[in-house]
């Protein structure tokens, strides 16, 4: 089931409701997945944006494989394996999963706190 999906026409993130009954770190990761999405579709969107010459930068390199993947890209209905193998997906992936955790952490430990205060 897709929890969550970025709109880059409207730059909107739709969250399916009926993912709500997940667990609150699903949906978060969900979320942060989307939001880097957001975060890809800008960067190509400065990528595009260059001339020929800026485009071939070094910093560009991520920016490049980005839009090349944007534009022949392939959703989980098409072919799941290739969907899920695009960096694109590889790494909003990665930024869902290490956000979550980071979030997660930062409130647990918040909460240790306020426990020890007593």
């Amino acid at each position: 089931m897709t929890r969550a999906c970025y709109n880059n026409s409207n730059s909107t993130i739709m969250i399916n409701t009926d993912a709500l009954d997940c667990s609150s770190e699903e949906i978060l990761r969900s979320i942060l997945h989307e939001c880097y999405h957001c975060a890809q579709h800008q960067y190509v969107e400065i990528y595009n944006s260059l001339d020929v010459s800026d485009k071939d930068n070094f910093f560009m390199f991520d920016a490049a494989r980005y839009a090349d993947e944007i534009a022949h890209y392939t959703d989980g209905t098409e072919n799941y394996p290739k969907y899920y193998s695009q960096r694109l997906e590889a790494d909003a992936r990665a930024y869902g999963i290490t956000g979550t955790s980071n979030i997660f952490s930062r409130i647990n430990e918040y909460l240790d706190r306020e426990a020890q205060k007593g």
